[in-house]
């Protein structure tokens, strides 16, 4: 049951991914209300993200994908094509436990699936409940390791402007252009994260997004989520998306030995 609610959460974003139309977003979203940076915790004489974090508001959350995004010629013709002989609702890749990578990693819509963050002077790891995924942030470097492979999340470095993290992510993998969330091995990623003080949900994660890749995009896409506080008691939990696959090959499989015992 678990598994299925988490599906159909992934059903509904990429049928909005597929299916939704409008302008492309402002390259400047508008600013969280907050108060003055120095009122937020702080560690090391920098912004603490330590802790639990689930998504702020639904509507804080932008999605590239969701708003016209500067295709280029050739892949908004393989768009068109999955569009046009594949179901959103039933191929979707969540549905085999395919990981999303960044930047969707980090644009996530379910309120229930935490994120923890673990903050240290050199580096910063993220454990994220959905999909059982990590990402792992460095500070303490700037180039990618030799012979490193590509990864779905990337190698990120992150150095300090002010009070606000930038982190670059690259040597990330390239997505199938049969897909709605397109990314190629070209791609790299800029956050901004900004520790805030909101009025309705307290200390808040601000973080904008943005990606370029020339592969597949004609100017750079533009993202944003907003991160609050999770309520005391909440802890990052076992996604167990593979486990319920399995389970559902074995019912396939004996259904399958059985009819050919009766053959």
């Amino acid at each position: 049951m678990q598994y299925l609610v988490r599906t159909t959460l992934a059903l509904s974003l990429l049928t909005a991914c597929t299916t939704a139309q409008g302008q492309q977003p402002a390259q400047n979203f508008a600013p969280v209300a907050a108060q003055s940076v120095p009122e937020v915790p702080r560690k090391n004489d920098k912004p603490d993200f330590n802790g639990v974090w689930v998504m702020a508001s639904y509507d804080l959350v932008w999605l590239p994908q969701e708003h016209d995004p500067p295709y280029t010629p050739e892949i908004k013709a393989e768009m068109e094509r999955f569009r046009t002989r594949f179901d959103p609702k039933v191929d979707d890749p969540a549905q085999l436990c395919v990981r999303m990578g960044m930047p969707w990693r980090m644009l996530n819509r379910a309120r229930d699936y935490p994120v923890e963050i673990y903050q240290n002077p050199d580096r910063i790891i993220m454990l994220f409940e959905g999909h059982d995924d990590y990402r792992s942030i460095r500070l303490d470097r700037t180039t990618v390791p030799e012979n490193l492979p590509a990864l779905g999340n990337g190698w990120s470095n992150a150095k300090w402007d002010g009070d606000t993290l930038v982190i670059t992510t690259s040597n990330l993998t390239g997505r199938s252009t049969i897909n709605p969330l397109q990314r190629s091995e070209s791609a790299e990623i800029t956050e901004r994260w900004t520790l805030k003080k909101h009025p309705e949900f307290g200390d808040v994660v601000d973080i904008d997004i943005t990606m370029t890749d020339p592969e597949r995009y004609t100017a750079p896409i533009k993202a944003r989520n907003v991160y609050k506080r999770a309520a005391p008691g909440i802890e990052v939990g076992g996604y167990n998306c593979a486990d319920a696959l399995w389970e559902e090959y074995l019912v396939k499989r004996e259904a399958e030995i059985a009819a050919k015992k009766h053959k």
